[in-house]
């Protein structure tokens, strides 16, 4: 009995350490996500300054982005944006909070309240604008979520209106590359213009196209095709030609060196060098060099010879 007694205080102990420490964990937890949020609203005032009614498109462009790269819950998103706001609108914003529990609902009634004095709000003419341009180099995901944002900030009566063919404005709006094999997998011949509406079944197909793409793009790299090897055009010299080359370069120089030792060592009978006899353009003084050569080249080099002697030097 003892021992049982023992075994349940000690399981008792274990749910309390538990306990305690699942306690420990969540304050932890909650004051980092209050200094995440305090750091994302600092940078928001610091940015754009606190939001006064106007251009509310643009300061939840900002607002977002910071939350988001806080990683800040939607529900705090909506609790704090009272914060970021001038005191003659705060009460105004806090009536809009009620009952709001995700921020697509929220930025909407905001975005529908302040937009008489926003500059930068959507249109149905800029939203048109912006699915017929061409090329925009962007994945079919990132084209969703760029045309849900936009279509999100539409005024409701033009949601309304578009809602029926939301599908197919969004496929006007990715790029051809991806438009034909998007279209496939969004056919229902269920709807009235062809296209799936469910806008969820639309991400995921977007989704399916951009994770192939990846893995296509991956085996292009780890294995790119082999082309077959083209003959070269041009015609490889014999080897026999090549080397008869070599012969004849190699005896060219040769030639070369001994014509300068002999221009420059060799003396006439008065002391005169070649090289003066040459230049004063004697006669005998060529003959003489030319039969100097000869004495000096081997037999086998005679034809270099005959090739290399100018013509000014020949014998008369």
């Amino acid at each position: 009995m003892d021992r049982y007694l023992e075994m349940a205080s000690s399981s008792n102990q274990a749910g309390e350490f538990e306990r305690m420490m699942a306690i420990v964990e969540q304050m932890m937890s909650s004051r980092d996500n209050d200094a995440s949020v305090e750091k994302a609203l600092e940078r928001v005032v610091e940015i754009e300054g606190r939001f006064d009614g106007r251009n509310i498109t643009k300061f939840l462009d900002a607002y977002k982005r910071e939350m988001n790269q806080m990683d800040v819950s939607e529900a705090r998103q909506i609790s704090s944006f009272k914060r970021v706001v001038t005191n003659n609108i705060q009460r105004r914003v806090i009536e809009l909070q009620e009952g709001r529990t995700t921020w697509s609902d929220f930025e909407k009634v905001i975005l529908a309240e302040f937009a008489t004095e926003d500059l930068s709000r959507m249109t149905r003419h800029v939203l048109m604008k912006w699915i017929e341009k061409k090329n925009k180099k962007m994945s079919a995901s990132r084209v969703y979520n760029e045309f849900d944002q936009m279509f999100n900030r539409l005024p409701t009566a033009d949601q309304v209106l578009l809602e029926e063919d939301k599908s197919l404005y969004f496929l006007k709006a990715v790029d051809m590359k991806d438009r034909r094999e998007l279209g496939t997998l969004l056919e229902d011949d269920t709807q009235a213009n062809g296209l799936l509406a469910n806008w969820v079944a639309v991400k995921q197909a977007c989704n399916k196209i951009d994770k192939r793409r990846r893995w296509l793009d991956e085996i292009d790299l780890v294995g790119p095709s082999v082309e077959k090897s083209k003959p070269s055009k041009e015609v490889e010299m014999p080897q026999q030609c090549i080397q008869h080359e070599k012969k004849i370069d190699d005896e060219s120089r040769t030639m070369l060196a001994i014509s300068k030792e002999a221009k420059c060592f060799r003396t006439t009978d008065d002391g005169e060098s070649q090289i003066e006899a040459c230049i004063k353009g004697d006669k005998e003084c060529k003959i003489d060099m030319m039969k100097g050569l000869a004495t000096k080249i081997d037999n086998d080099h005679d034809w270099i010879f005959s090739t290399h002697v100018p013509e000014t030097w020949a014998v008369a």
